[in-house]
Protein backbone atom coordinates (compact mmCIF):
# COMPACT_ATOMS: atom_id res chain seq x y z
CA UNK A 1 0.00 0.00 0.00
CA UNK A 2 1.99 2.95 -0.80
CA UNK A 3 0.59 5.61 1.48
CA UNK A 4 2.70 8.54 0.32
CA UNK A 5 -0.11 8.51 -3.17
CA UNK A 6 -3.15 8.29 -0.76
CA UNK A 7 -1.49 10.98 1.32
CA UNK A 8 -0.91 12.95 -1.88
CA UNK A 9 -4.19 12.31 -3.82
CA UNK A 10 -5.95 13.07 -0.51
CA UNK A 11 -4.57 16.31 -0.24
CA UNK A 12 -5.18 17.08 -3.80
CA UNK A 13 -9.07 16.05 -3.69
CA UNK A 14 -9.40 18.14 -0.70
CA UNK A 15 -7.53 21.32 -2.16
CA UNK A 16 -9.49 21.24 -5.17
CA UNK A 17 -12.68 21.29 -3.26
CA UNK A 18 -11.60 25.31 -2.20
CA UNK A 19 -11.74 26.44 -5.26
CA UNK A 20 -14.95 28.12 -4.49
CA UNK A 21 -13.58 29.49 -1.15
CA UNK A 22 -11.89 32.93 -0.74
CA UNK A 23 -8.48 33.41 -1.92
CA UNK A 24 -6.91 34.04 1.50
CA UNK A 25 -9.23 31.51 3.55
CA UNK A 26 -7.83 29.00 0.95
CA UNK A 27 -4.56 30.28 1.01
CA UNK A 28 -4.70 29.62 4.69
CA UNK A 29 -6.53 25.88 5.00
CA UNK A 30 -4.25 25.05 2.64
CA UNK A 31 -1.36 25.81 4.78
CA UNK A 32 -2.98 23.87 7.41
CA UNK A 33 -4.12 21.11 5.47
CA UNK A 34 -0.06 20.68 4.20
CA UNK A 35 0.78 21.15 7.61
CA UNK A 36 -1.60 18.48 9.11
CA UNK A 37 -0.12 16.05 5.95
CA UNK A 38 3.02 16.53 6.89
CA UNK A 39 2.02 15.24 10.52
CA UNK A 40 0.59 12.70 8.98
CA UNK A 41 3.49 10.86 6.86
CA UNK A 42 5.74 11.84 9.94
CA UNK A 43 3.32 9.59 12.26
CA UNK A 44 3.26 7.12 9.68
CA UNK A 45 6.92 6.72 9.39
CA UNK A 46 7.25 6.71 12.89
CA UNK A 47 4.39 3.96 13.20
CA UNK A 48 5.96 1.48 10.85
CA UNK A 49 9.48 2.39 12.29
CA UNK A 50 8.27 0.85 15.73
CA UNK A 51 6.33 -1.85 14.25
CA UNK A 52 9.97 -2.76 12.58
CA UNK A 53 11.56 -2.73 16.22
CA UNK A 54 8.86 -4.57 17.84
CA UNK A 55 9.19 -7.12 15.25
CA UNK A 56 12.98 -7.44 15.80
CA UNK A 57 12.29 -7.71 19.62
Amino acid sequence: MDFEKIRLESLQEVSSALKDVEPGIAKLANSMMNLSSKVTKLMLIKYHEELKKQEQE
